[in-house]
């Protein structure tokens, strides 16, 4: 929740309770206009996000709520939220295998542009920042992170030294357990 005054977050919460009741009576149309009427209702500075009107919710209405508000289902759908952690680029030790690096910013099986590249490469490839990034990111679009699947990309992981691979994974749990 965004900082506010304790008045404020007693009306931020009425404001997201009246909100779920809303966007439940009205079949998940309109949300948008229901969250900022709701926060005009209640004189907020802000409009509570879909994930703040999930954690408001009561917990019947939260299964119902989350059918409608989670952004992009498909992510989750099997219950399991896959979380990509990109290992800092290292030239391969032999030199010709495929996925790994040639000298670029990524291996020759990525293009560099993929958006979990991108995403490493603005924290420096720090694996808690990486993970820390991605969870927050969909929980934002409403999807519950209990679960995760960790994929590692960049094809050198196994060259890397035995303790820097133990490290890396240790800080990818760090992030996962708060």
């Amino acid at each position: 929740m965004k900082p506010m005054l304790i008045e404020e977050e007693g009306r931020f919460r009425e404001a997201c309770e009246k909100a779920a009741r809303l966007i439940l009576e009205h079949g998940g149309n309109y949300v948008d206009k229901l969250k900022l009427a709701g926060s005009r209702e209640f004189r907020l500075s802000s409009v509570a996000s879909n994930r703040e009107i999930l954690e408001n919710a009561r917990g019947e209405l939260k299964d119902s709520l989350r059918k409608i508000l989670v952004k992009k289902p498909v992510k989750t759908i099997s219950g399991v939220s896959v979380i990509t952690v990109v290992v800092p680029m290292l030239s391969c030790p032999h030199g010709s295998c495929i996925y790994c690096p040639g000298g670029s910013d990524a291996p020759k099986s990525y293009t560099g542009e993929e958006e979990a590249i991108k995403s490493a490469s603005l924290f420096d490839y720090d694996p808690f920042m990486q993970v820390k990034n991605q969870m927050g990111r969909l929980e934002k679009m409403g999807h519950q992170v209990d679960k995760v699947e960790l994929i590692f990309i960049a094809g050198t992981f196994s060259a890397l030294p035995w303790g820097y691979q133990k490290w890396f994974i240790k800080r990818c749990l760090d992030a996962l357990n708060g």
